[in-house]
């Protein structure tokens, strides 16, 4: 099963069976990305490997998948950890840190849209799916809390119970891996309003857009 954290690489120089999996785990979503599937020579053949290489590492396709949505996640959690900052809203005020942690969370999602889909897919099947994403929700859950935890702090944001708002703005977030929300362009009227939910969630009293 794969670690939960889907961090394949150590401290200090990647060994070469390390830089072999992370590259089959980035070429299986590429290609998932690119064709809507993938097997084991599909991945292989664009991560210029063999798919005996593959089976070395993986014991079947689906093991693979685990391994990338863990990779996936972790990289979700560096990006909700590096998005949540306080500098940026005290830079650019509260709506302008709403739009800015509103793209990069569509970004992502829509850059990794089609492995999102194949893991939900499989999550009925999979328990190391479902605990993959229970241990990265939670994370993320406490990075958010963090975060607004230290604007309550700095007299930002609203006071409230931070437990609480954390896990709404981790729904709101979870929300923007939607179609609707992923075909956004900014200005028009969905994504003013997203913006404004954010907003409207840690602004202090009075405060508006």
């Amino acid at each position: 099963m794969p670690s939960l954290s889907g961090d394949v690489a150590v401290s200090g120089p990647i060994r070469k069976s390390e830089r072999t999996r992370l590259a089959l785990l980035n070429a299986l979503r590429a290609e998932l990305q690119a064709t809507g599937s993938y097997s084991a020579e599909s991945v292989t053949r664009r991560a210029g490997s063999s798919t005996a290489t593959f089976y070395n590492h993986f014991e079947s396709k689906d093991e693979a998948l685990d391994a990338a949505f863990a990779l996936l996640m972790s990289e979700l959690l560096s990006m909700v950890e590096s998005g949540l900052s306080i500098e940026l809203v005290l830079e650019r005020g509260l709506h302008g840190f709403g739009e800015d942690w509103l793209r990069k969370c569509v970004q992502f999602f829509r850059a990794n849209s089609v492995l999102f889909r194949a893991a939900q897919a499989r999550s009925l099947l999979s328990p190391a799916i479902e605990e993959i994403y229970a241990h990265s929700e939670a994370l993320a859950i406490s990075h958010c809390e963090r975060f607004i935890r230290l604007g309550q702090a700095a007299g930002v944001f609203r006071e409230g119970e931070a437990a609480a708002m954390a896990r709404g703005m981790m729904i709101l977030a979870e929300g923007y891996n939607n179609p609707a929300v992923l075909r956004l362009s900014a200005g028009d009227g969905l994504h003013d309003e997203l913006v404004r939910c954010v907003v409207q969630l840690l602004a202090t009293t009075g405060e508006t857009l």
